[in-house]
Parts: C-alpha cells; structure tokens; sequence
C-alpha cells in the first residue's frame, strides 16, 4: 500500500491466463512517486509533483534525472523506468489515464494508494500482432537552406520548388539527380526504426509506400523531406520468457530488501549533535 509495486496484479488475471487470443496491450512508463506520510502531506505531495512537472514541460530537467533525484519509489535509481507493463499491473487510477494519452506526454499528479504520482508514457505496443513501428526503414533524406543574401520570400519560394520536385521525384534511384538539381543535401541511413523517430514523422512515413516522399518539415532556416527507399517488416512482439520474469521477479524481491535494511538502519541512527 505504500509503494508502486508493478508486479502486483490486483487480483486480476491476465489476458493470457484468461484464455484470450487478441492483442494484448502493454504501455511503457516511467513514474515520479511522492509518499504521502506523516512528514509528507498529501497536499505538499501534489505541489513537489506539480513543481516538477512544470520543469518538465518548459524543458528545463530530463524526467530520468528528476525520478533519480526525487521518487520515493525503488524505480528511483532506473530513472522512474517500469518497463513494459499491461494495464492491471498499475494502480486503477494511472491505468485509467493511459489510453488516452499520447506517445511523450506526461500527466498531472495522480493521486494513488500511498501517495502522489507523475507518470511519463514512454511507448506503446501490441503483443501479439506485428507492430508498423518496429519496422526498419531505409531513408533519404533531401535538405536545402537559405542561399548566402537571399530573402524569406525567396528561400519560401525556392521550399515551394523543392516540394513540387521531391513529390514527382519518382523515386529514390532519382534523388541524387534531384538533389544537385535543387542544391540541397542528402543524407541515406538505412538502418532506421520507424519507433525510433519523432510521433509527427512516424505518422506521415507509415503511410507511404516505397519510392514516396513526406511532405516537407522544418522552419525559417531549413527545409526537409524523407524519401522511403526500404521497409522491412519485423516479427511480432511475443510475450516474457519464464527467464525474464523471474529474473524481474528476483529483482523486486532483492530491491525490497534492500529498502527494509536502509529504513531499519535510518530507524537506528543515532545522531550526535555537538
């Protein structure tokens, strides 16, 4: 009750033990918690999250380094990390918020059995079923930036041209040709996975098909576009091996021993003031 014990299951069971045969969703997170206590109040609780989650929003701290520094939970020292969880394994009151919230957001404070939470949803993922975002793509990328004394109408004019040539490039054996054409830099990597870049792009690169081009990004002083040369398709996600839970299991117990003989020993300290 005191804690945010992740492998607690509520009394529920899982999908699996449950005999369901449908995607089973899991969400990757990380959490801030705050014990409430006889020190700690639930009001001074919910204004340390508050503070915190504000730093995180004008960017001014990693989520990481503020769990480190802060949490009362054992994930503290992983960075607030809880891994991939299923809804039942977190307390009604987070796993209620989850679905609803987008990939990279973080949420107010959440009050829970024992205190206060912030949680950061780090991904999401369907074990199960194939996932379009573990595929590994291979990528151009086209780029051009103002000419040396060119205006912003000018260089606006010259994104409008870079659009309309990377749209009928017809491909990626013509990029290069269009590149130089267009005097804008290219870059290949064909190594990328489709998780592993910003939501916005994920969006626009899934829905291509080979050869297609995004429609141009960026700002004031460049202008980009992705070209999908490649795609290949990973194997679906599958479920922990007895070896991963119970070396996760192991891990807890060993953490929560550990917390008992840090609290035994800050309970008999004696401290000399001189």
């Amino acid at each position: 009750p005191n804690g945010f014990h992740i492998l607690k299951l509520n009394g529920k069971r899982s999908p699996t033990q449950a005999g369901a045969t449908g995607p089973v969703p899991q969400t990757h997170v990380r959490h801030i918690l705050i014990k409430v206590n006889q020190i700690v109040s639930a009001s001074d609780a919910r204004r340390r999250l508050t503070e915190l989650k504000e730093r995180l929003d004008n960017k001014a701290a990693k989520f990481e380094d503020l769990a480190r520094l802060y949490s009362n939970d054992l994930s503290a020292s992983r960075g607030g990390d809880l891994g991939w969880v299923r809804a039942e394994q977190l307390p009604t009151e987070i796993a209620q918020i989850l679905p609803q919230m987008p990939t990279g957001a973080v949420t107010n404070p959440i009050p829970i059995p024992g205190g206060y939470s912030i949680i950061a949803l780090v991904d999401k993922r369907q074990i199960g079923v194939a996932d379009p975002r573990d595929a590994v793509l291979s990528l151009i990328q086209l780029t051009i930036t103002p000419a040396a004394g060119s205006t912003p109408a000018q260089f606006q004019a010259r994104a409008q041209a870079f659009a309309q040539a990377t749209q009928a490039m017809g491909g990626c054996g013509h990029a290069q040709a269009t590149a130089q054409e267009l005097g804008a830099e290219i870059v290949s990597n064909d190594q990328v996975q489709a998780r592993q870049l910003p939501g916005a792009l994920q969006d626009m690169l899934l829905t291509l098909n080979i050869g297609q081009a995004t429609q141009p990004f960026g700002g004031a002083d460049r202008v980009s576009v992705l070209v999908l040369c490649g795609r290949d398709e990973q194997q679906q996600a599958s479920m922990p091996s007895f070896d991963q839970i119970y070396q996760q299991l192991n891990e807890q117990r060993i953490n929560n021993r550990a917390q008992r003989y840090l609290r035994d020993l800050r309970r008999d300290a004696v401290i000399d003031y001189r």
